[in-house]
């Protein structure tokens, strides 16, 4: 984040300001979009044919 805002210490005060009154919430278990991507790719891997590599 330092290329962004130019200055790391910049960047840690902002966090800082934003992150005093928030609280953390722990959120277990994979996201939907991990479970899409994980189902979709097991789906696309089934009904896809295999390529073999050619050498020369």
């Amino acid at each position: 984040m330092g290329n962004v805002f130019g200055d790391p210490v910049v960047v840690t005060a902002i966090l800082d300001r934003l992150l005093y009154h928030s609280a953390v919430i722990t959120i277990r278990g994979d996201s939907y979009r991990l479970h899409e991507k994980r189902r979709s790719g097991a789906r696309n891997q089934r009904n896809s044919n295999p390529v073999k590599a050619v050498s020369s």
